[in-house]
């Protein structure tokens, strides 16, 4: 049996709370500061992922494991490509996790008092400290898989999320 790992799945039609939210509050303008802006992550695109499953199953040996990773990006340039993709501005500002966490930290107790539930868990905070970027060298040698870019991937996908009423998640 052979095992697949992908990375953040994005594109039409996603599911309802998967990274397709992230990307759409980004063409939204729903973020005014970016946490971990210099953080880099693995972006696959939903049918480069199915492909990559159907090469994995039709031409991988057995016993096999693949990362099905896809284009790897900063959250600054995640960020300002669907912006640009939206017609929006890009948030300018710029937090570290460790500040962040610290402000939410303190903020929270207030926030509470007020009815209010903080902008972003905190669980969400420390993920957003890590790299979550992975080498797919592997799929694209052994299986021949060419997943798409982000700039190729991500237009048809912010044309979706801003368009359709089901993928209204955040």
């Amino acid at each position: 049996m052979n095992t697949v790992f992908p990375s953040l799945v994005y594109g039409p039609p996603g599911k309802r709370g998967g990274a397709n939210v992230m990307l759409k509050n980004f063409a939204k303008g729903r973020f005014p500061v970016l946490i971990g802006a210099d953080r880099k992550a693995s972006w696959v695109f939903l049918t480069d992922l199915v492909d990559g499953i159907v090469r994995v199953m039709e031409k991988a040996p057995p016993s096999r494991d693949y990362l099905l990773a896809g284009d790897v990006a900063t959250v600054r340039q995640l960020a300002d490509a669907v912006c640009a993709v939206a017609g929006i501005a890009s948030p300018r500002r710029e937090l570290s996790p460790g500040f962040a966490r610290a402000a939410l930290t303190v903020a929270a107790p207030f926030m509470r008092l007020v009815g209010r539930r903080p902008p972003i868990p905190p669980r969400q905070i420390a993920s957003l400290a890590r790299h979550w970027a992975f080498d797919d060298t592997r799929a694209r040698t052994e299986l021949g898989w060419q997943p798409r870019t982000l700039a190729e991937g991500l237009p048809p996908t912010v044309e979706f999320l801003l368009r359709s009423p089901a993928a209204e998640a955040a």
